[in-house]
Parts: C-alpha cells; sequence; structure tokens
C-alpha cells in the first residue's frame, strides 16, 4: 500500500492510501481520510485535483454509461500507437486494443467536524482487451472490456473496505509465504474460507 499524509492547518491530517488489489486483477482503490480528532474547528479539503480529467494523447476514451452522482463512470478507450520510426515494424503487432475503464466519481470535497474523522474508497477498475487473448474472436473481447470492468467494479464494490483489504493482504502474505506467485483465484478461495472479517 502506498502512503501520502499531509499535515493541514489548525492540527488536521490528510491521508491518501492507494493499493493494486493482489488478487483482484485490474483493480484499484484509494482510500482518502481526514483525520480531524485534533482539531479545534471542522475542516474541509478540496479533492478537484483527483477529480480532474487528465489530457492523454495515447488514449482516446468515450462514455459508456455512469457517472452520475449515484453510480460509477464507464469508459471505453482505444490505443493509439503512432509508429514514427523507419522502416516500421507496426504490422507486426495488433495496437488497435480496447480498454474498459470502470471508476467511482470523486467527491468534490472532504469535511469532518472537530473531534472526528472522514473517509471515503474510491474504486478503479482498468480492463484491457489483450487480456483476453485467448478468445477466438478479437472483436467480441474487444467489445467485452467495459462489461467486464464494470463486472469487476461491482463485485468488490459488494465488499466491505476493510474486507477487500484484508483480501489483498491475505494475497500479498501467501506471496511471501510460499515465495512463490500464486493463483490469484486459490488465493481468494483460501481467503474466503478463512473468513476474514
Amino acid at each position: 500500500m502506498y502512503y501520502e499524509r499531509t499535515s493541514l492547518a489548525g492540527g488536521g491530517e490528510l491521508e491518501l492510501r492507494t493499493y493494486f488489489h493482489r488478487t483482484r486483477r485490474n483493480l484499484i482503490v484509494s482510500e482518502v481520510e481526514l483525520d480531524c480528532t485534533a482539531c479545534a474547528n471542522a475542516s474541509r479539503v478540496s479533492l478537484r485535483s483527483f477529480s480532474a480529467h487528465p489530457s492523454l494523447s495515447d488514449v482516446v476514451f468515450q462514455q459508456r454509461g455512469g457517472g452520475g452522482t449515484d453510480g460509477p463512470r464507464e469508459l471505453m478507450g482505444v490505443l493509439r500507437a503512432p509508429e514514427n520510426c523507419q522502416p516500421s515494424n507496426r504490422h507486426l503487432y495488433d495496437t488497435n486494443h480496447t480498454l474498459g475503464y470502470v471508476h467511482d466519481v470523486c467527491p468534490t470535497e472532504l469535511s469532518a467536524a472537530a473531534g472526528e474523522k472522514a473517509s471515503v474508497q474510491l474504486l478503479s477498475v482498468l480492463t484491457l482487451s489483450s487480456e483476453e487473448s485467448d478468445k477466438a474472436d478479437k472483436a467480441a473481447a474487444k467489445d467485452a472490456v467495459v462489461a467486464r470492468a464494470r463486472k469487476l467494479y461491482r463485485d468488490a464494490k459488494a465488499m466491505a473496505p476493510t474486507r477487500l483489504l484484508a483480501e489483498h493482504a491475505a494475497g500479498w502474505a501467501a506471496l511471501w509465504e510460499g515465495g512463490e506467485c500464486r493463483d490469484p483465484h486459490t488465493v481468494v478461495a483460501e481467503a474466503r474460507a478463512a473468513r476474514l472479517p
């Protein structure tokens, strides 16, 4: 897990925690916590920098659904991989991949009363058509990226944040214990059998 902490005026602390889930491939979890337990007054921080749309030259995104205040935003992207070198070898590679991107819409701000904490969990799922390389129908794999990302997102969203983190930690523990990479599905099954909180 990656941590970023900032001290705020008035005694508040802002912490950003991000992890790429060990057993749920394609899932990125970000948690923002505003700790005002030592504040004399309420505190509020802007989260606009998290919700800004970056200018991308390599991917063209089109919204497929969601994006309201109630649910996630669903996007489909097409990779653009310009080949400028000569002689070109682009004919050897399939660069016409698609991306499915489903993510929570970030609130514009986070506030906490004096003596309290406030937090928000944001999930993002990114899938690629190249991950379905075993499928004979390449066109179907390219069209299915958003639906696959949506399913992964919904499965993760249905879990409590503490349980999602415990599953992630169990995946890393299994890796360290065995000293080798294990099938993520096996790790998930073992974690569920252990009845994580």
